[in-house]
């Protein structure tokens, strides 16, 4: 259930009489920045997202953790700073493409290994650059897209080329007098 402030999750395994079969849980979700991500007064264009790296469950343990944190198109020197390293691997090289990307949106994965839910709920720290324009790119590619198609349609509809090869003739007949 979705509130304002959290997510209200019932997860349950599908098998529980078996009781030691393995399951697999993905879980995505887009979160609102405003309670995560501030502005740098120092640098304008640096930003810093901090917010928890995982949640606490009561009680789940997990032999491969893996977050995927996406940014928007544009950002650059990304820095992460976890609160206790505990064997993570970090690559911060990775694109996500959605709708109308034409370049990519830098994603950054966080991958663990025996992560305990409670003992590892703790805040982490995702630093990255981003130009003011770069948010701007998306709506003025697509403005020029549309007024490509636009253009197209009115220099198509402007020229009547003719699509069939015959040639029609008019029969026009004069009556003397």
């Amino acid at each position: 259930m979705r509130r304002e402030t959290s997510v209200d999750v019932r997860m349950r395994t599908r098998f529980p009489l078996c009781g030691g079969w393995i399951t697999n849980w993905d879980q995505g979700y887009e979160m609102p920045t405003k309670y995560h991500m501030r502005q740098s007064n120092d640098e304008g264009d640096l930003y810093v997202l901090e917010m928890p790296l995982m949640h606490a469950y009561d009680g789940y343990i997990a032999d491969n953790f893996t977050m995927f944190v996406t940014l928007p198109s544009g950002a650059s020197d990304i820095t992460v700073e976890l609160p206790a390293e505990n064997g993570a691997s970090i690559t911060t090289d990775g694109l996500f493409f959605g709708t109308l990307d034409f370049f990519g949106r830098p994603q950054v994965r966080i991958n663990m290994s025996n992560v305990n839910g409670v003992l590892h709920a703790k805040d982490f720290r995702l630093k990255f650059k981003m130009d003011t324009w770069a948010i701007a790119h998306k709506p003025i590619q697509l403005s020029i897209v549309v007024f490509g198609f636009l253009l197209c349609f009115i220099v198509i509809f402007r020229f009547q080329l003719p699509i069939d090869n015959e040639t029609k003739s008019t029969n026009v007949k004069v009556k003397a007098n």
